[in-house]
Parts: structure tokens; sequence; C-alpha cells
């Protein structure tokens, strides 16, 4: 199964990224900065970088998020 982890640089995200690979599953992990996907990578996740509070970090095609 493919699991989504947001915050996966955090404290318990690494661990627990592991623990669900172990387990079968592939991890997308998404971070805030550089060094957390460092982290992620090393732990075998797929990281991606985002801060999911910026709506403007959601944008495809230079509009404000939200103005479809």
């Amino acid at each position: 199964m493919k699991v989504l982890l947001a915050g996966a640089s955090g404290t318990i995200g690494p661990p627990l990224v592991r623990q669900l690979q172990t387990a079968g599953h592939h991890m997308v992990a998404i971070h805030r900065s550089p060094r957390g996907g460092d982290v992620l990578r090393a732990a075998q996740a797929t990281a991606i970088q985002v801060d999911v509070l910026d709506r403007n970090a959601h944008d495809r095609d230079g509009q404000p998020a939200g103005r479809r």
C-alpha cells in the first residue's frame, strides 16, 4: 500500500517511515526543510518538500490556490 505521511521529518516521522516500510508499504513523505528531505530519503521514502499551510505552494498555473 502507498502511504502519504505529512510532517514526516519530525520526531516520529523517520521511525514511522521505517516501520511502515518494513511492513511492506511504499512511503511518500511530506516535509518542509531541505534537511528533512535528506533524513527521509535516507529512510528510503519518497520525499516531497512543501509547506502545506502555504496556499500558493499548491498552485500549478500561477493563480492563487482556490481560484480555479
